[in-house]
């Protein structure tokens, strides 16, 4: 699934359920519905990669999408844009959104969606995934997350507050 649609389905469950979503909050309920994908489906959830950042994962097109937001809480799904009309739509939900996907993105938001964004981050924090490469983020010298990386780690770890993981 493209990062971008993931990202927009995780806004619409989380407006559904009246959670706030920042785009630091996204980002992490996105890194963590893509761990799950790949815990438990063996695949991943989206197309893009996650970078290390001093606040943990981000996927840099999701982030680039919804930068403009800020801190403020993100008020719906990002517009489609045509390249070849120039037309901008409003989004909607893929056809092609497989079961196993709408599960992760159902599942993580409905148990972290309430968690605050920076306990999320802390959560990140914690995982050797970000902190054996600290000080290289310091520096923004650390490589990208590896989705083989996440599923190994995942496979042996909990997803935090996830009470069915």
């Amino acid at each position: 699934m493209r990062s971008i649609d993931a990202a927009n389905l995780i806004i619409q469950v989380a407006q559904e359920n009246n959670l706030k979503i920042t785009n630091l909050k996204l980002q992490k309920l996105l890194y963590y519905a893509n761990a799950y994908s790949l815990k438990t489906f063996d695949t991943p959830l989206i197309d893009g990669t996650f970078e290390r950042w001093s606040y943990g994962p981000v996927e840099r097109t999701v982030y680039d999408t919804f930068k403009s937001n800020g801190s403020d809480v993100i008020t719906g799904p990002a517009p489609k844009f045509n390249p070849e009309s120039f037309e901008i739509t409003k989004w909607k939900e893929p056809d092609n959104i497989s079961d196993d996907e709408k599960k992760s993105i159902q599942l993580i938001v409905e148990h972290l969606g309430h968690i605050n964004a920076f306990d999320l981050v802390d959560k990140t924090h914690e995982e050797l995934l970000w902190s054996k490469y600290e000080h290289q983020i310091a520096h923004q010298i650390a490589p990208k997350y590896k989705n083989d990386e996440i599923k190994d780690y995942f496979k042996n770890n909990d997803i935090p507050f996830l009470k069915e993981s």
